[in-house]
This record gives structure tokens, C-alpha cells and sequence, in this order.
């Protein structure tokens, strides 16, 4: 097509998963804006694993796109969240809805402060008066569902209107994925998995750091430096820096 004299502005090359690198090199060279489409029958496990195969082509040494790429069917938060893409689609958002599912933010109630907290792993609500399983609405907890009715009335829908509604369901799901996109930022940079190993000490540390501020209200300041990686220990020299509480009048 470019040998047609069709300008490259209006073509996207698109690089599929089982593709030789070659083509995606010599896109990444002559193109400036290109499409990474990972099989559509494979897990996002493995989707994954395959985007990040292409991140040494596509990024330069310090993560940062050489160009505009697009994913194909790739709107899951942990992928648009880990992958510096420049656009993305997928239908997904709308199947859900279709199933009666919707995506829930967590909600944060902090002191003089309440957020919605549009997370990587969001929680899908079933809103379904027929579904069963863990994730329907009427059978969670009567503090999730307060939540989530919380979150419905600031969105200003309600609950009847969400569960016959398919406009309603649509839009929530859309509004989810468009506000974690805006939290990651236009200036975005790939960065490599952290190992398993330093994973799990990163968000042990991390739980127990937020389990002492919200729940026991310990200063910032009176964090210890270092932390144990046995979770027993962790739970124990939590509980020996844990400050008490002021009495209130």
C-alpha cells in the first residue's frame, strides 16, 4: 500500500503473536504508528508474556515507546496498566455488561477523605438477580454492598436502573477503564516484571504498612525501617509498634 503512494499516517501495520520479530522490526523502522495484536485464543498470561517479548522492540533502554502502538483486544487493566500503549480497544467491556457484569472501583475511606480507587484488579459485580456464583451482588456482604450502592449513586444511577439497563451497564464499564487509563498518564515507560521472590516481600510490606495506617492509625514517622519476610513475624512486630490510640473526649 505504501508502494501505492497511500501516505503511512493513514496505515497501521499490524504485528500478530506467532509472527516472526523481523516484521516487527522493520514496522517499528519505517512506521510510526503500529498495532500489537496478541492471539485472541490465548490467556492474558500468555498474552502478556508475548507483549513483553515485544517491548525491546518497540521501547528504547529506558522503557520509553520508539513510537505509537495500538493494542489489539488488550483493555484489561493489568495489561494497559504493565504495556505503554499508546490506544487500545477490545470488546470486552461490552460483553460483560451484556453477562449483567460491571466493574466496581474499591472504595478508600480515609480521614476527611472518601475515594474510589480504579484498581488493576477490579472487583466485577454481578448485578444479576439469577446469577449464583461469588461474584453477584446480592450475595456479598451488606459493607460491599453499601459500597457499591455508594458508588452507583455517585455515578448517579441507581440499582434498578444498572440491573435492566444495558446503556447503564456499558457506560459503567467504560467509565472504569477510561479512569485507570487516566490515572497511569500520557508519559508512560515499560518496566520490566519484578521477580515473584521481590514481589511477595513488596506487597507484604506494602499490607502491613497499610494495615498499621488505616487500621491502627500508626504516624508515618514511627514505621520501622526494616521488615521480616515471614508474615507471622511481620503480624508480630506490627503489633509491638502499634501506637495506641488517643482517647477521645
Amino acid at each position: 500500500m505504501l508502494k501505492k503512494g497511500i501516505p503511512k499516517e493513514q496505515l497501521i501495520h499490524v504485528f500478530h503473536q506467532g509472527e516472526n520479530f523481523k516484521w516487527l522490526e522493520k514496522m517499528v523502522r519505517e512506521m510510526e504508528y503500529i498495532g500489537l495484536s496478541p492471539a485472541n485464543d490465548r490467556s492474558t498470561k500468555e498474552k502478556m508474556e508475548w507483549l513483553r517479548q515485544c517491548m525491546p522492540y518497540v521501547c528504547d533502554s529506558d522503557g520509553y515507546p520508539l513510537i505509537k502502538f495500538h493494542g489489539f483486544g488488550v483493555t484489561a487493566p493489568p495489561v494497559i496498566r504493565a504495556i505503554p500503549f499508546y490506544s487500545v480497544d477490545s470488546r470486552t467491556w461490552g460483553c460483560q455488561a451484556s453477562f449483567r457484569d460491571i466493574d466496581v472501583p474499591w472504595r478508600y475511606v480515609l480521614p476527611q477523605k472518601e475515594t474510589w480507587h480504579f484498581s488493576h484488579s477490579k472487583p466485577l459485580i454481578n448485578v444479576g438477580t439469577l446469577n449464583k456464583d461469588s461474584k453477584s451482588f446480592f450475595r456479598k456482604d451488606a459493607s460491599i454492598q453499601n459500597d457499591i450502592l455508594a458508588y452507583l449513586c455517585d455515578m448517579g444511577l441507581t440499582l434498578d436502573g444498572v440491573m435492566n439497563s444495558m446503556t447503564e451497564r456499558l457506560l459503567l464499564n467504560a467509565v472504569y477503564i477510561n479512569s485507570v487509563a487516566e490515572k497511569l498518564g500520557p508519559d508512560r515507560r515499560y518496566r520490566p516484571t519484578i521477580p515473584d521472590r521481590e514481589r511477595r516481600k513488596l506487597r507484604l510490606r506494602y499490607n502491613v504498612r497499610r494495615h498499621l495506617v488505616y487500621q491502627w492509625t500508626v504516624p508515618v514517622d514511627e514505621w520501622p525501617d526494616t521488615w521480616p519476610t515471614d508474615w507471622e513475624k511481620a503480624q508480630e512486630r506490627a503489633r509491638r509498634v502499634v501506637a495506641v490510640p488517643p482517647v477521645l473526649p
